[in-house]
């Protein structure tokens, strides 16, 4: 089996055999050691492809089996080379644009950075710029154990780094040191205090004396749970050290909710057609490639990819960018009364679903209504909320 690699840079070609003994032809060839392969048989002749280098033999095979001979096509390097050799320009353009390439890629033009979650990144890339890597570095100039260790001495917070120069990316890998937990700090006496009014509804008090009863009504900057804890002695209450007072206070209030929904909306209504724009990436700078004529409908972006050239490990500082777009035109559609409906409710349970954790509903009433324009979903709500925070003395 002839390999499709090997057979392009040697060249090949595609021939022609007519006549009553095709068969012979071949047998004939492959005992003179012709390779052929790819043999396609038609009503009036014969197409199979041999080597280039074997084309000298195809005479002698063709007068002892009495058929004709034709080269059809011709495929592979040798073919393209002999063209290329006519146009002159073109071949010390692509000289130059080799020449140009290959000297992209002895300088660094990407410098990536992993790990790092305490360190900013700009100041590992900064610092990286005073050891030699920086975008625009030449490749040989970078020594990346005698950087390491200088990140090692100047960062604390750094306990392993590892510089790989990747083609032309150079990537910092870094583990962070684990950080010395601060022992807690004593808290300093305090009282919760309400931050809004109510009318409380529950009270758990786990250090200090609650200053509030269920059913008391209360404003913003009342103490709710005080942080002087008092003690019954002989009929009379005793005044204790002053503690950080803890506990959880709940209030009932009462708010309302008004949601809306126009009636009217626009919406996207993809047509199906759809297209690919490129983009040439080159460091620092992109150019857009034509490739459809310009459209009078909206489109979107609905996929992109990037694919950078590398070669083994050398990465090309170039690139090429694909986006997809996608047609669509703007319809206007009409919300019927249960959509609407559906709708607002939905948005309503989304809303209650953010409440602050230990939060109650003791009572909630809808009313759904339509008006010229839109529709509207007003709500009452009572709620338990805790609405105690701690205040220092």
């Amino acid at each position: 089996m002839q390999s499709g690699l090997w057979n392009y840079f040697s060249g090949y070609v595609i021939i022609s055999v007519k006549g009553f003994s095709w068969e012979k032809f071949v047998n004939k060839a492959v005992s003179t050691g012709i390779n052929i392969w790819d043999i396609k048989c038609f009503a009036d002749r014969t197409e199979m492809k041999i080597p280039l280098k074997e084309c000298g033999k195809l005479r002698d095979c063709a007068l002892k089996s009495g058929c004709r001979v034709k080269i059809l096509e011709e495929h592979g390097a040798p073919f393209l080379f002999r063209r290329l050799r006519k146009k002159g320009f073109f071949m010390w353009g692509l000289l130059v644009f080799v020449t140009f390439l290959f000297i992209l890629s002895s300088f660094i033009w990407e410098v990536r950075v992993k790990g790092a979650l305490r360190i900013p990144e700009e100041d590992i890339l900064s610092f990286a710029a005073e050891c030699g890597i920086f975008p625009g570095a030449g490749r040989k100039n970078i020594d990346t154990d005698e950087a390491a260790r200088k990140f090692i001495l100047n960062f604390e917070e750094i306990s392993w780094i590892s510089i790989d120069i990747q083609g032309t990316r150079a990537e910092i890998s870094i583990a962070e040191a684990l950080e010395e937990k601060e022992p807690p700090v004593r808290s300093a006496p305090s009282n919760i205090v309400a931050d809004s009014s109510g009318v409380i509804d529950r009270i758990y008090v786990s250090s200090g004396t609650p200053a509030v009863s269920e059913g008391d009504t209360v404003f913003e900057g009342d103490i709710l749970i005080s942080g002087i804890p008092l003690t019954p002695v002989d009929g009379e209450f005793a005044r204790g050290e002053p503690v950080p007072a803890a506990g959880k206070v709940f209030a009932r209030n009462t708010y309302s909710i008004t949601l809306t929904l126009p009636k009217t909306r626009w919406e996207k209504v993809f047509t199906g057609k759809s297209r690919n724009l490129y983009t040439l990436i080159l460091p620092g700078k992109e150019f857009s490639l034509p490739s459809f004529a310009k459209e009078e409908k909206p489109f979107e972006i609905t996929g992109s990819k990037e694919k950078s050239l590398s070669f083994g490990d050398y990465s090309f500082p170039f690139g090429f960018k694909k986006e997809t777009i996608s047609f669509y035109e703007e319809k206007t559609l009409v919300y019927t009364e249960n959509e609407a409906e559906n709708i607002l409710n939905n948005r309503l349970l989304y809303k209650l679903s953010g409440l602050d954790a230990g939060t109650k509903i003791l009572n909630l009433t809808s009313d759904f209504s339509e008006t010229p324009d839109s529709f509207v979903l007003k709500t009452e709500l009572t709620v338990s909320e805790s609405i105690g925070k701690e205040e220092n003395f």
